[in-house]
């Protein structure tokens, strides 16, 4: 499995790129050759709900999509 993560306005640290390793890495127990696409996000300007995640996996037979808005 292929985990791509990238991060807009801001550098991810190793601790939060561990963080989305070890969560997707579950996807590897139904898919082997399914491919994880993170993008992380702060919105500018600063406000209280300005950060975005958006979550692609791409695997045979389906595709899956989520975002998620948050002040953390």
């Amino acid at each position: 499995m292929q985990v791509r993560v990238q991060s807009i306005h801001f550098d991810a640290t190793e601790k939060l790129q561990a963080f989305i390793e070890k969560k997707t890495a579950k996807f590897a127990k139904v898919c082997e050759d399914a491919t994880v696409d993170v993008v992380l996000k702060v919105v500018k300007p600063e406000t209280a709900m300005n950060k975005e995640v958006q979550m692609s996996i791409t695997m045979p037979g389906g595709n899956l999509h989520a975002d998620k808005t948050c002040d953390t």
